[in-house]
């Protein structure tokens, strides 16, 4: 399946960038757990994970294939719905926060509040890692007038998202970026680390 192994690919070039040991990590925007359920799998030290989504519907979802787990994998994840932006999680508590194809379906100023809050979130040393839309793929896209119509569409705050500038956005907020890569030829990963002296 081409989009897990997109997001294995991302996990890839996430664990080669990430320092120290990983034990507690939070998804944000969750969604139904796909990427959230394969950070174990990436990172054999974690023993504590929580998925934050807005959505009850999604949440029902992750917990449904929570269920149907392993005992012993399934007790590692916590799930619980907030915004992304105002997760609840204690303040410098994880080694590292994942955001996976959120930014392109949300506002700009909430795109940032969620770095800002993943900054807040994991201790100093800790990373931050985001797969999301490749802009210079999509703008090429967007040049097809039926590839515009049919985002216009459906992705109503894709104008926003190709104003962001993560790395920008990243750097402004405190994060050094450790690395940026490609997890397909349409999708950007973005890891960052919060300093040790923060």
């Amino acid at each position: 399946d081409g989009d897990v192994q997109m997001r294995q690919k991302w996990l890839d070039i996430t664990s080669r960038a990430v320092e120290g040991k990983v034990e507690k990590a939070t998804d944000l925007g969750c969604g139904t757990g796909l990427s959230m359920y394969m950070l174990d799998s990436k990172f054999p030290t974690l023993n504590s994970i929580t998925g934050v989504d807005l959505s009850t519907f999604k949440l029902a979802v992750c917990q449904d294939k929570k269920e149907i787990m392993p005992e012993a994998k399934a007790n590692k994840y916590n799930l619980y719905m907030a915004p992304a932006e105002e997760s609840k999680v204690e303040a410098d508590s994880q080694d590292l926060v994942s955001l996976c194809l959120v930014a392109h379906e949300s506002p700009e100023w909430v795109s940032k509040n969620i770095f800002k809050e993943a900054y807040r979130i994991l201790r100093p040393g800790g990373s931050f890692t985001m797969l999301d839309l490749d802009k210079e793929n999509l703008e090429n896209l967007l040049t097809n007038p039926f590839v515009a119509a049919v985002y216009k569409r459906t992705e109503p705050y894709m104008a926003e998202f190709l104003a962001l500038d993560p790395k920008s956005a990243l750097e402004e907020i405190g994060f050094q970026i450790t690395q940026v890569d490609q997890a397909s030829r349409s999708h950007r990963v973005f890891v960052a680390q919060k300093p040790m002296n923060a």
